[in-house]
């Protein structure tokens, strides 16, 4: 049997407004990365920096930089650290940033370039 497609719009599909400006907020900020949707979460890679998952009210952010990074420049929105069996899961130091409104996206784009930034130069 094939696994079905997913898609960005799969994810999406039943959010609600507020996810669907936030998401495309963040998408518009990152033109050339690739936004790849995986089965419970929509992937920013190249390199992978962090992960997106939509749900009815909120977007959970997994970032790929520890809490301590997070921290610096998150004052609007609750994070949290991820159990250690989640942090070995994604194969990085993460943080869960949980964007349930839409009045401080420049915290999480900010918080997204760090954690590109910080992922190219580690990848290199």
């Amino acid at each position: 049997e094939a696994k079905p497609a997913y898609t960005i719009d799969y994810h999406l599909s039943d959010t609600s407004d507020l996810v669907k400006k936030i998401f495309s907020t963040i998408k518009g900020e990152f033109p050339a990365i690739i936004f790849n949707p995986q089965g419970y979460y929509i992937g920013l890679n190249k390199p992978a920096f962090g992960v997106l998952v939509p749900r009815k009210k909120l977007i959970r952010l997994v970032v790929f930089l520890p809490i301590s990074e997070v921290r610096k420049v998150i004052k609007s929105y609750s994070f949290k650290d991820p159990s250690p069996g989640e942090q070995k899961f994604w194969n990085a130091k993460c943080t869960h940033v949980r964007i349930d409104n839409d009045e401080a996206l420049d915290e999480v784009i900010a918080v997204l370039k760090l954690a590109q930034k910080s992922t190219v130069i580690k990848t290199r």
